[in-house]
């Protein structure tokens, strides 16, 4: 079920933080790769957050370096997310 509009942003920034955190465990110290649904989600969040930055961006009128959002909001960028977090950027490791 989707969240209440009255609590969307409080309910979903708990999640966020989680998923941020099970990320930097994949991507720092090689914890549990993703698969399948999961990594499909993951990669599109990211996706998702890099589009929400950019539009914050734009309309606060941050004319700055904006690369790294583009890059990321970009779906040519997915399969470079993918091996992130599915461990396979680790060669193995």
């Amino acid at each position: 079920m989707s969240n209440m509009s009255y609590c969307r942003f409080e309910n979903t920034l708990s999640d966020f933080r989680d998923c941020a955190g099970a990320m930097e465990e994949i991507i720092d110290r090689g914890d549990d790769p993703l698969a399948g649904s999961e990594l499909r989600s993951a990669v599109q969040l990211i996706g998702d957050a890099a589009d929400a930055l950019v539009l914050v961006a734009e309309a606060l009128g941050l004319e700055g370096d904006r690369s790294v959002l583009d890059a990321l909001a970009d779906p040519c960028q997915r399969d470079s997310i993918r091996s992130l977090l599915d461990g396979s950027a680790r060669g193995g490791d």
